[in-house]
């Protein structure tokens, strides 16, 4: 999963803004020589041969990670397009189809989650802005009025707010800033008594960029296990309560709310698929045991904004070489004075080139077509080999390795 700048800036990562605010600065890394290349930005398709070609290879990765795949992200068009290459060229090649229903694909149970703008949460005579003061995660819908709050405790802390304490009311929980305890505010079903009507969570300040995050449109898996969660920043408690977070102490009360939330949940306009394909082996016995051989067809789709390409290009080369791996290197005056010279270099030839598409290309588009040319080159052999060879291009890998995960 290597990511470029441009997916960083598309998604919130939270383990960056759950950082403690003392948290040491990033050191710069060596930037890394890339040879130069004349590799033009579209190649017509050939066609391909049974042995494994650095021809076949292009030709299979310009199809894939073309603009017309729209980066390939799960539950799109895009990701439509491109499991349908995989299957169109396992069909071709001979594979047996190991779908579901005789076909080639199986299809994850995504869903769309919206949260409706009109949502609202009072807290007494005041309303909560939705995005900056408090959001929701979680799949369902709440409409609970006139409900008593009262304060819970510091999650991951040794005292807990007894069941008589929290039963029918909004419980208010502290988080502290780290990765570990927001995990468990979002997954942790017993982080609340079950006689609660309610859970919310107060985020530490330098958490509040995850609001708008939770409010996002967003695509994710069915899960009947997701609690319903709302979350609230630091700066809305003294709308719940009369003391501030770090002297309340457990069963003070809050203000009364009326919560007003409602989640649109439904199934994806378009399917999420897991390519399958099957090599049958040789060997009467050992046909039944399978070799797996799989890399995962989605991206991360398109920006919301296009950005100057180049100046993408050169900034992760010079300041993330390792992408993901670096996400967390900004770059220093001596990088940024290598950027722009190369870019002012650049720019005597070349316009400016705004994209706005993730094409995936080496994530993990040079991994699919890999496992692509391996597939066609094991079709052709006159004695297969004697174990099963099982091919698989999952999807959503982005997401969470939703594909490999549901397969």
């Amino acid at each position: 999963m290597k990511r470029t700048l441009m997916s960083c800036a598309g998604t919130l990562a939270l383990p960056f803004l759950l950082q403690a605010q003392d948290a040491p600065k990033p050191q710069p890394v060596p930037s890394a020589a890339v040879p130069a290349t004349t590799l033009p930005l579209k190649r017509d398709p050939r066609p391909t041969k049974p042995a494994i070609t650095v021809e076949d290879l292009m030709t299979r990765l310009y199809i894939f990670a073309d603009d017309s795949m729209m980066g390939r992200d799960a539950g799109t068009l895009g990701s439509v397009k491109a499991t349908d290459y995989l299957a169109a060229e396992a069909k071709r090649l001979g594979l047996v189809p190991a779908g579901e229903n005789g076909t080639y694909f199986q299809t994850l149970p995504l869903r769309a989650r919206k949260v409706d703008r009109m949502s609202t949460v009072i807290a007494g005579t005041q309303t909560l802005e939705m995005g900056k003061e408090w959001a929701i995660s979680g799949n369902a819908t709440m409409n609970l009025a006139a409900l008593e709050t009262v304060f819970g405790g510091v999650i991951g802390s040794a005292a807990k707010i007894t069941a008589e304490q929290a039963e029918g009311k909004l419980v208010l929980l502290a988080m502290p800033a780290n990765q570990a305890a927001f995990n468990e505010a979002q997954g942790n079903p017993d982080l609340a008594p079950s006689t609660a009507a309610a859970v919310g969570i107060i985020l530490p300040t330098q958490a509040a960029g995850i609001l708008p995050f939770l409010n996002n449109p967003s695509t994710t898996m069915l899960d009947t296990t997701t609690k319903t969660r709302l979350f609230f920043a630091a700066g809305a408690v003294e709308k719940l309560f009369t003391k501030r977070v770090d002297s309340l102490t457990i069963g003070d009360p809050g203000a009364k709310v009326a919560i007003n939330v409602i989640v649109d949940f439904k199934e994806v306009e378009h399917p999420a698929r897991n390519v399958i394909g099957i090599l049958p082996g040789s060997d009467p016995t050992l046909k039944s045991q399978y070799v797996a051989i799989g890399a995962h067809s989605d991206h991360i789709g398109m920006s919301r904004r296009a950005v100057d390409h180049d100046s993408v290009l050169i900034f992760n080369r010079v300041v993330r070489p390792a992408g993901a791996e670096n996400e967390d290197k900004m770059g220093n005056a001596a990088q940024f004075a290598e950027i722009n010279a190369e870019l002012a270099t650049m720019r005597k030839t070349s316009p400016t080139r705004r994209d706005s598409i993730f094409n995936g290309a080496d994530d993990d588009g040079s991994g699919s077509m890999s496992v692509l040319e391996i597939a066609e080159s094991m079709a052709s052999m006159k004695t297969k080999p004697k174990r099963s060879t099982l091919f698989v291009w999952h999807v959503g890998e982005e997401k969470g390795l939703w594909g490999s995960a549901y397969f």
